[in-house]
């Protein structure tokens, strides 16, 4: 496990590296893509290296980071525009988070047009 945490530290370290590098010019798609560790999770070692590969690709990808309430997924997404949501967690509470963040989505987001138009993804 120590192996994997160290990994993902040395990952998020060149993905901020090349990213520095490469930003203004990798994005391809105006596609947005959010990513977040939901309420009560901080493990993103998945999350991270997804975020990553994606960016590199050319995706437009807004990562909230961890621990990430459903009403501020839902202000996001808005904020963003995103058209896909991808939540990320690991522990059991994720699946309450998850359900409580889907939620969220159903009833802030039922009179506007995002609600036909977004993909919500989790990797539980």
């Amino acid at each position: 496990m120590a192996d994997l945490m160290m990994f993902a530290e040395i990952f998020k370290d060149v993905i901020d590296l090349v990213d520095k590098k490469l930003s203004a010019s990798v994005v391809t798609n105006n596609t947005t893509i959010l990513f977040g560790t939901v309420k009560n999770d901080i493990h993103d070692i998945g999350k991270n290296l997804t975020v990553g590969l994606l960016r590199f690709n050319g995706f437009n990808v807004v990562d909230l980071g961890v621990d990430i309430s459903p009403q501020n997924f839902v202000d996001a997404t808005i904020d963003n525009k995103a058209v896909l949501l991808c939540l990320s967690g690991l522990v059991t509470a994720s699946y309450d988070s998850m359900r409580l963040t889907v939620q969220a989505f159903l009833v802030e987001c039922s009179n506007i047009t995002l609600a036909e138009n977004l993909y919500i993804f989790s990797d539980v």
